[in-house]
């Protein structure tokens, strides 16, 4: 394995909070994304993906996860 994961894929939109964690605009996209991540190192290292809303800022254009995305990770881990 290379260490370099495929790139996310947006599964569909998706709700989400109102307003923008970071600077507090309104307008606020979340999509739902499948986000494939290498876990592990050297020849054992495998791909492996989790699926979580990632919101996007329409005004400050920054893109961010919350906790949601953190336990997918952990349980594609487990799984």
């Amino acid at each position: 394995m290379t260490g370099i994961a495929s790139p996310p894929t947006v599964l569909e939109f998706h709700p989400g909070p109102e307003s923008c964690e970071l600077c507090g605009a309104l307008g606020l996209k979340t999509e739902l994304v499948r986000d494939p991540f290498v876990y592990g190192v050297g020849e054992t290292a495998v791909e492996i993906s989790a699926e979580f809303p990632v919101h996007t800022c329409l005004q400050c254009e920054v893109a961010y996860t919350g906790e949601a995305a953190e336990i997918a990770r952990h349980e594609a881990v487990c799984n």
